[in-house]
Parts: structure tokens; C-alpha cells; sequence
């Protein structure tokens, strides 16, 4: 948790003008972390603001493939849809309904 929990805040500290929701998804990826690891970790660091929670089972199950590396991502045979707003942060670039 600790490892997740530094990340994040040197994430967000760099980038305070974005949600803690998009930093937590740049905070996870690639990292290979638990299911109970990324829960922990979006229910402490996530501002409950930054998402609806009726998309919260989505929002866990994007984390889950996003934490995972991407060679174990092409394994999986259907496409999941990430509903956001389009979003330059660094060098991650995010689209509405892009298909990962």
C-alpha cells in the first residue's frame, strides 16, 4: 500500500489540476497490483467526488486491466470501453470510449 500510496502523491503533487481519479489510474499502470491491492488503495486515495458510484464496479474493473502488463492485456479477447473525458496528462493520452 505504501508503495502505491508514494506514487500517487508524487503524481498528484505534480499534477494538482487533474482528478485523483486519473491520477491513481496513472499511479497503477503496469504495475501488476492485486485486486484487493488497487481497492485499498482507490478507496483511500480516490476523492469520492471523482467518479459516480453507481460506476465504481466499472471503474474497479478497468483498474484491475490497467494494473496489468500489456503483453497479459492481449490475452484477453474483448475490448473494454473507458468512458471519460478526452485528457493530456504527460505522456498518457486518454479518449472517450477508446477501446484498450
Amino acid at each position: 500500500m505504501k508503495s502505491i500510496a508514494r506514487r500517487f502523491n508524487k503524481i498528484n503533487y505534480k499534477n494538482s489540476g487533474i482528478s485523483t481519479s486519473i491520477c491513481f489510474a496513472m499511479t497503477i499502470i503496469g504495475q501488476n497490483f492485486s485486486r484487493q491491492t488497487i481497492a485499498r488503495g482507490f478507496n483511500k486515495l480516490v476523492d469520492k467526488n471523482d467518479y459516480a458510484k453507481k460506476d465504481k464496479k466499472e471503474i474497479m474493473a478497468f483498474h484491475e486491466r490497467l494494473t496489468k502488463k500489456p503483453e497479459d492485456n492481449q490475452k484477453q479477447t474483448q475490448p473494454f470501453v473507458l468512458k471519460v473525458y478526452s485528457a493530456k496528462v504527460d505522456n498518457l493520452v486518454v479518449h472517450q470510449n477508446q477501446s484498450l
